[in-house]
């Protein structure tokens, strides 16, 4: 079982209704009491998704566009082809927004979810302007958020945003238009599993060239750079249920690869 089977099979969080009602009641500018009333509308049937026991995601791109609330996903793709995209953040309690200054709509942009450690990976497309040291103050000082850090990518006009989760924490993304930005909420409370993760390893790697050339290499395995317990990086591929998957895994790999198993819990980051 892969990361994302791993991730399609989590159930929705009972918290999720919030979620969404807070993103409507956030989303930025504010609006008419006619859009109160389309909003709620389009909560009842949000929430009827979730009543359906039915991965939000799924249905994500089938959603209307009502006011400035595109779609809400916990994994997926969304925004629209652009460039010259410039990246800022801001945070408060339970939530961040990543912004696209003077921008109607997010660019686009995937979500991807792993573990070891628990993480959410935000890909950006088309942003070729952002003060990433800023976007790391505003997205860590947010409830919910163990450490975030951007990926070395060699592509100057794509940026990738890892953010690690505090145990038994979670987060959806909402996508918003006009202004353009995507809202990350964290919602605790949930379970933290003891079962160890496997996955695929590189040895530890400074943030550097030869790093994001070492993922591209692997980017058909859908290589991943996660950051060490040290601090330090390494080049991962996978999430695996047991041994015998990761090794399964590795002989798919060339011999000369350089890659071997290695397991940690799921709120653990790899060892250097």
């Amino acid at each position: 079982m892969n990361g994302k089977q791993q991730y399609e099979n989590i159930p929705i969080p009972d918290t999720l209704d919030s979620v969404i009602d807070n993103a409507i009641r956030c989303a930025r500018p504010r609006v008419s009491p006619l859009w109160r009333v389309l909003a709620a509308a389009a909560c009842f049937v949000l929430v009827l998704f979730g009543v359906a026991n039915t991965p939000l995601y799924t249905y994500a791109a089938d959603i209307p566009v009502i006011g400035g609330v595109v779609q809400v996903l916990r994994i997926g793709t969304g925004g629209e082809v652009t460039d010259g995209a410039e990246l800022t953040a801001e945070s408060e309690g339970g939530s961040v927004d990543l912004e696209f200054a003077g921008m109607s709509s997010a660019p686009y942009f995937s979500v991807e979810r792993f573990s070891a450690p628990d993480r959410a990976v935000i890909t950006m497309h088309g942003v070729r302007f952002a003060d990433r040291s800023a976007v790391i103050e505003s997205v860590e000082a947010t409830e919910g958020v163990a450490g975030a850090y951007f990926s070395m990518i060699l592509d100057d006009s794509m940026v990738q945003l890892v953010v690690e989760l505090e145990p038994g924490f979670d987060c959806t993304i909402t996508e918003l238009s006009e202004p353009a930005a995507l809202r990350i909420d964290f919602t605790g409370g949930g379970s933290v599993s003891e079962e160890p993760v496997w996955y695929l390893r590189s040895e530890t790697m400074d943030l550097g060239e030869g790093l994001a050339l070492l993922c591209e290499q692997y980017a058909q395995f859908d290589a991943q750079q996660v950051r060490t317990g040290s601090g330090r990086y390494a080049v991962v591929i996978g999430n695996y249920a047991s041994e015998e998957e990761a090794l399964a895994a590795l002989a798919e790999l060339p011999e000369d690869s350089g890659f071997y198993a290695e397991s940690a819990l799921p709120n653990e980051r790899p060892a250097d």
